[in-house]
């Protein structure tokens, strides 16, 4: 139902999958959560997991009827994917600038200008900046470079969430910092009246208790209280001085020991704000009033990398550099356009889908793309165990999908360029994939093919014809 949605992003065409047979219906399901987990781990390679599963569910059954136990072939796949992953990981390579285009236009489904975009949005950015993407309200996609703060937590609870994809997204939200647990509603309760009152957004950062959680989501639910709770940033021992620093760039009081948690004998004067927040699950991105603080911000930055010179452990530089990092770093947001709502949300996709390819790259390094990654372990895999061609098998399966008369004897890294048919080094060529799309897609398509080798049994509804 509904109007039809064009995609080439594999996950929506794996969630849109339902088959009349109840049981081979299961087997789908299994498929769509090892699709699903590559998502989430990697941002890509929903089509590529599906193409191993289908790889690994075949020949596992085949050797089963063989007459091999189901223990036998589970614990050969297990030992055989720790060795493709070593493999894996020692063939990958650090990702450079000039990387990035390459690895954003093949994610995006060949779109070089594209590509090009959400590449420079990266490299604006910077090593430790944030990327992002919302709709344009036009046809021309362009991206923007304005200056935020990244922090690495979600959400407390997604019974805050306000957008259809399960995150928050404030305009000048006002912003309570707090070192100390939120024991009860009573400590926040002024707080609330103003922003009930006054229509504002609150976004609480730090932790509260389940008694003032529920309730904070109860009164979103019953009185439309435009509130949200985030976790507080880092471990226990570092948490502190980021929300120091959180509480600087957003002109907030953090509340601590000291300050106590009468938020009455402060009044509004406590809280911060900033130009807009987006927080998702695991991360959010703090964008900030244009010059908010600049000259308090500036002195820190100046006063952190004083520290950074005197220091003598590791740790403690790694700890001060990160803070550096995301009080002076930036964040680039995509702005997409498109003529038509269906051209938009497909267009969405593919950027969506690009954006993180890059983040992986970035994180993970890059291998050969087009299935050579693949070849390549499959190459120095060395294993003459009879149950070890599942994972030979399997290994060639996204080059043998792609051209089935594809030559396998091609040296390292050398593989086909399917646009034009040149054949060469897929490095030189630009083609290449994040290697945290091939370790997650390898991983969850193993889980899958395991899970259904050791199932003897399903039980399932009976479908009225």
């Amino acid at each position: 139902g509904g109007f039809p949605n064009p995609t080439k992003d594999g996950v929506s065409v794996a969630k849109s999958i339902f088959l009349d047979d109840a049981i081979e219906s299961l087997g789908a399901e299994y498929v769509k959560q090892a699709a699903q987990k590559t998502v989430d781990n990697a941002g890509d390679g929903t089509t590529l997991t599906c193409i191993l599963t289908k790889s690994f569910v075949n020949s596992t059954q085949e050797y089963l009827d063989k007459g091999f136990s189901a223990n036998e072939i589970r614990k050969s796949l297990e030992k055989s994917k720790e060795e493709i992953t070593s493999i894996i990981k020692s063939q990958s390579r650090k990702v450079t600038l000039k990387d990035y285009v390459n690895v954003a236009t093949i994610s995006a489904n060949n779109d070089k200008e594209l590509g090009k975009i959400i590449s420079d949005a990266f490299k604006s950015a910077g090593k430790n900046g944030v990327v992002t993407f919302e709709r344009s309200g036009g046809k021309e996609t362009y991206y923007e470079h304005i200056n935020g703060m990244p922090i690495e937590r979600g959400l407390y609870h997604k019974g805050y969430a306000n957008q259809p994809d399960g995150s928050v997204v404030f305009e000048k939200p006002l912003i309570l910092v707090s070192d100390k647990l939120i024991n009860s509603i009573r400590d926040i309760e002024p707080i609330l009246s103003h922003v009930y009152t006054n229509k504002h957004n609150l976004l609480i950062i730090g932790d509260v208790t389940d008694e003032v959680n529920n309730s904070l989501i109860a009164n979103k639910i019953q009185n439309n209280l435009n509130v949200a709770v985030m976790s507080p940033p880092s471990s226990v021992q570092k948490r502190t001085e980021y929300l120091k620093d959180i509480a600087l760039t957003t002109g907030a009081m953090m509340l601590d020991s000291f300050s106590g948690f009468y938020t009455s004998s402060y009044g509004l004067d406590l809280l911060g704000t900033c130009q807009k927040i987006i927080i998702g699950k695991n991360d959010t991105v703090l964008i900030k009033d244009k010059n908010f603080k600049a000259t308090e911000i500036n002195a820190k930055i100046k006063e952190l990398n004083g520290l950074i010179k005197e220091s003598t452990s590791k740790l403690e530089k790694n700890f001060l550099s990160d803070r550096v990092a995301k009080l002076s770093c930036g964040v680039s947001i995509i702005k997409v356009g498109a003529v038509t709502e269906s051209e938009l949300l497909e267009k969405l996709d593919r950027v969506e889908d690009a954006v993180h390819a890059v983040r992986s790259a970035i994180v993970g390094g890059i291998s050969a793309g087009g299935g050579v990654g693949m070849l390549n372990a499959y190459h120095e895999y060395k294993n003459e165990d009879e149950l070890a061609i599942i994972m030979y098998v399997a290994l060639t399966s996204p080059i043998r999908t792609m051209n089935s008369d594809f030559d396998l004897t091609l040296p390292i890294n050398h593989g086909q360029n399917l646009s034009n048919g040149k054949v060469g080094d897929m490095f030189e060529m630009g083609i290449i994939d994040p290697t945290l799309v091939l370790l997650s897609a390898l991983e969850n398509s193993i889980s899958v093919a395991l899970t259904i080798l050791m199932t003897d049994v399903c039980v399932t509804y009976k479908r009225l014809k």
